[in-house]
């Protein structure tokens, strides 16, 4: 279990989102090739929260949200939306036990001039049930 499942599912079950990049192309490893704009979801740290009285416990992972997209307006509007789709919360999500979803900090804005795409960055704190 991950972080990222619930970020990913969100992100892929919003209308909004995939009405600017394709489900199929929200995903934790894209390839080299995908076309943009594009989503990827990626675990940061993870850390682990357990009780002694039953060994179960919760655990906290930093999720980064990377826009690919072919210019700078796409990247922002589809930061902008993503952000959106991912509201503070609890409760299940695709099979996992959220406790919190919270916004964290916006990274910077990047290039790839290989492929000519605008990079952005959104970090999200994820604390599930194990």
């Amino acid at each position: 279990m991950s972080g990222v499942i619930p970020i990913r599912w969100l992100l892929a079950s919003s209308a909004a989102v995939t009405a600017a990049v394709p489900a199929e192309s929200i995903a934790s490893d894209l390839p080299l090739d995908v076309p943009l704009p594009a989503i990827e979801v990626t675990q940061i740290s993870d850390i682990g929260h357990r009780t002694i009285a039953s060994g179960a416990g919760t655990r906290r992972a930093r999720i980064q949200v990377t826009v690919h997209a072919r210019s700078r307006p796409e990247q922002k509007t589809i930061q902008k939306l993503a952000r959106a789709a991912l509201p503070r919360m609890r409760g299940a999500v695709n099979g996992v036990f959220v406790e919190s979803l919270v916004d964290d900090v916006i990274g910077p804005d990047l290039r790839n001039d290989d492929i000519g795409s605008k990079i952005g960055s959104q970090d999200f704190i994820v604390t599930y049930v194990e």
